[in-house]
């Protein structure tokens, strides 16, 4: 979303409905300590599957249904083994793949 909204693409509704969730997502969606020095380690976040995540999700419709509009493919990928999890709250889990 943030290409578009930096490009320039997005209409001014869009954009305030950009910042509107993005506000929500900020206020209820913890960052993982492994961004503060900038991810080094280069670690990856899954959503959980449960009820929150479809909450949090549901939320974002907006998203999805911009990048749709404007041609941006969105392609979600499911797993059970994600990897070594280093970290983990009630949204997703941190991991570091099997080869680190």
């Amino acid at each position: 979303m943030w290409h578009l909204v930096r490009s320039n693409y997005l209409t001014d509704d869009e954009v305030r409905e950009y910042w509107d969730i993005r506000r929500y997502t900020e206020r209820v969606l913890p960052i993982p300590p492994f961004y503060d020095d900038r991810n080094t380690m280069g670690a990856i976040t899954w959503f959980k599957d449960n009820a929150e995540v479809e909450n949090l999700l549901l939320e974002c419709d907006f998203y999805f249904r911009t990048l749709k509009k404007y041609g941006v493919e969105v392609t979600m990928s499911r797993t059970a083994n994600p990897g070594r999890i280093i970290y983990e709250d009630r949204y997703q889990v941190g991991v570091l793949s099997r080869d680190r």
